[in-house]
C-alpha cells in the first residue's frame, strides 16, 4: 500500500515528506508524484473517509490534507466570485485588460485555472 510506503520514506527521512522536483532518487520521484496525485483526487472529491484517514496517519499528510482544503474552499470562493461577476455583466467573461481591477482578477483567476489545467 502506498501509504505504508510514504509512511517508511517520511521515517527515514527525519518527517519530511518526498519533494518533486527537487528531490533524490526515483522513489522519492514517484512518492512525490503519488502525493501529487492524491491533492487532485481531493480536489476533485474523489478520495473517500478511508483513503483520507490513511493519509493522515502518514506524519506531514495531515499538514498537507489541512493545505488541499484550505486551497479547495479558497477555489470554491473565487469560482463563486466569478459566477457572480459574470452574472452580474451580462454573461460575458472579464477582461485581462479592464480598467477594473476587480475584473483583471477575475481574469487573471481564469487565466491560472487554465495554466494549471494544462500543466495538470
Amino acid at each position: 500500500h502506498r501509504c505504508e510506503q510514504l509512511g517508511q520514506w517520511v521515517a527515514e527521512h527525519a518527517g519530511a515528506l518526498p519533494r518533486f522536483p527537487g528531490g533524490e532518487g526515483e522513489e522519492e520521484k514517484r512518492l512525490a508524484l503519488w502525493i501529487k496525485e492524491q491533492g487532485k483526487m481531493f480536489g476533485k472529491k474523489a478520495l473517500d473517509d478511508c483513503q483520507l484517514a490513511a493519509l493522515a496517519k502518514v506524519p506531514g499528510m495531515s499538514t498537507r490534507l489541512e493545505y488541499w482544503e484550505l486551497q479547495s474552499a479558497l477555489w470554491e470562493n473565487s469560482c463563486q466570485q466569478l459566477q457572480e461577476w459574470v452574472t452580474e455583466h451580462g454573461d460575458t467573461l472579464p477582461s485581462a485588460r479592464s480598467d477594473d481591477e476587480e475584473e483583471k482578477r477575475a481574469a487573471l483567476w481564469i487565466s491560472l485555472q487554465s495554466k494549471k489545467d494544462r500543466e495538470g
